[in-house]
């Protein structure tokens, strides 16, 4: 309990070598135990940032940087940083914003538009009780302003799809709902399944490139927020992670659309070590051609990261679905023509 006198010492450690994570891990510590979680939280980061093995040492490091961000989280009210550009998005949009819990929608949360259901004011709905919920809250305003700025310029795109294609995607996993009835499931549960796929594997096509421009945004221009990015990410990436090798999910899912899945959590777990230097890519347990693939991919999202233009995330929506062979189950259709 001689803090003092150890502050020197790891300060001097930290001087003669700044790339040893234990000097980092022990700052972390001391901050913590000074009820510092900022602090805490920071070196626990930087510890990670140059632990190049995934030692022990590493384990409690990501442990001091999740609990030092979850002790930020209840001390801050969330909220009260999102509120100002709620406003600033209902006086650029000219229309409310209306936030409502709802737990009966497919993910944590959601934004409808103005536009495209025809209201007078955009609509985000979000799960109660979800961890760290604030931050995806105000990743769907930022989706509000994205589809804003593209629509300012004229290039706003709707991502459409129909039972055509629907009909298409299930087609093609026929010899998949035969092995399924074969083990007894029925034919109204199958189609429920892959009609689940179906809206799945669209939301990731649609949803993967812009939200790597989001979270960019959150993590640049939301900086006391990004404890509570941590561990939302974290969060989401963990549950992408148990999605995609969870031996039951394995056994009981496509192979083509499983794989198709993970190169996108793939590429999520790779902006989550961009931004926050934590590796969650092996716990993906991906494939040699897995992992080039979403190497390539996220390579070409860093071409347009630094100067993106409104309405060029719809470009990489859809390259990365042609790359995939996904391009087939959805369109992309000018807002104005539609």
């Amino acid at each position: 309990n001689q803090t003092d006198e150890a502050l020197i010492y790891f300060h001097k450690a930290l001087e003669s070598n700044p790339n040893y994570p234990n000097t980092h891990y022990a700052l972390g510590l001391i901050a913590d135990n000074e009820k510092n979680h900022r602090e805490a939280f920071q070196k626990a980061i930087d510890s990670i940032s140059v632990n190049k093995n995934k030692s022990q040492l590493y384990g409690n490091s990501l442990r001091l940087a999740l609990d030092s961000a979850q002790s930020i989280y209840k001390e801050i009210n969330s909220f009260d940083i999102i509120k100002p550009f709620i406003s600033k998005l209902e006086y650029e949009t000219a229309k409310k914003i209306k936030l409502e819990e709802d737990n009966s929608i497919a993910t944590a949360a959601k934004v409808e538009l103005a536009e495209t259901y025809k209201r007078d004011y955009h609509h985000i709905k979000f799960k109660n009780g979800y961890p760290a919920i604030e931050h995806l809250v105000l990743h769907e305003l930022f989706h509000i302003q994205f589809s804003h700025e593209a629509r300012e310029k004229n290039a706003n795109q709707l991502f459409i799809t129909n039972d055509s294609k629907k009909d298409n995607f299930i087609k093609s996993l026929k010899k998949f709902s035969s092995n399924l009835k074969k083990k007894g499931i029925t034919d109204e549960s199958i189609s429920k399944y892959l009609t689940e796929l179906f809206h799945g594997i669209n939301r990731q096509v649609f949803n993967v490139p812009i939200d790597l421009f989001i979270e960019d945004k959150i993590f640049k221009e939301y900086q006391e927020f990004r404890p509570v990015q941590f561990l939302s990410l974290f969060k989401l990436l963990s549950e992408g992670i148990e999605a995609t090798t969870r031996k039951d999910i394995i056994d009981n899912s496509p192979k083509s659309v499983l794989s198709k899945s993970k190169i996108f959590n793939l590429i999520n777990a790779l902006h989550f070590k961009n931004l926050f230097q934590v590796d969650l890519v092996d716990e993906h347990k991906p494939t040699k051609l897995e992992l080039k693939q979403a190497n390539e991919l996220y390579e070409e999202y860093l071409e347009y990261r630094d100067n993106k233009e409104p309405a060029e995330e719809y470009e990489l929506i859809q390259h990365w679905a042609e790359d995939l062979k996904l391009d087939k189950y959805f369109e992309l259709v000018d807002e104005n023509v539609y």
